[in-house]
């Protein structure tokens, strides 16, 4: 059978518009004519964006792995452990190499890898200012593009007064995240 959500996404639109929303305007209640203007544009939005959602997972995975190799790099640098970084990061070079690897898999060692990062910041908040320095700029040079991605993702939903100069997310997701060889 094939796959239907957007259709079905839609077919919900419509029944908030055409049915619902009358009944509720008849109604005079206006946080539930309130409410189902929300979820009209929130599934609108959806419907938008949901053939694309594993490609997210994976342009945010592929960043998230780029953010922690640099990081380990710049920790080596000053002679700190990173097993743990390291195996994180290699965890989720293999996800992204399995061609099946579930989305929910995907999302779970993005967590963790931002957990990790975000653990290595506060640990290293008192000590020495050269390797926060090295770790932060290759938190702050990986967390632009994830942020310029998160912000075109969303741009349908009219947060942005400037969302039609953003990016397209189709363009983006072109662009793979970058070598974790390469300096950052």
């Amino acid at each position: 059978m094939a796959d239907r959500t957007v259709n079905g996404i839609r077919g919900c639109i419509n029944s908030l518009d055409m049915t619902v929303g009358p009944c509720v305007e008849q109604a005079s209640n206006s946080l539930a004519r309130e409410q189902v203007a929300l979820m009209m544009k929130y599934l609108t939005f959806v419907s938008k964006r949901v053939n694309l959602i594993g490609d997210r997972v994976r342009f945010e995975l592929g960043w998230y792995v780029e953010m922690g190799t640099g990081v380990a790099e710049a920790m080596q640098r000053f002679g700190q452990d990173t097993s743990e970084l390291v195996d994180l990061c290699d965890r989720g070079k293999g996800s992204l190499a399995l061609a099946g690897a579930r989305q929910v898999e995907l999302e779970a060692v993005s967590s963790v890898l931002r957990t990790e990062v975000s653990r290595i910041l506060r640990t290293l908040a008192g000590g020495c200012q050269a390797l926060r320095k090295a770790v932060h700029a290759v938190v702050v040079a990986c967390s632009r593009p994830l942020i310029e991605f998160q912000r075109s993702w969303f741009a349908p939903q009219a947060w942005e007064s400037n969302a039609d100069q953003l990016p397209d997310v189709e363009t983006l997701l072109a662009k793979p995240a970058p070598s974790a060889h390469a300096p950052i």
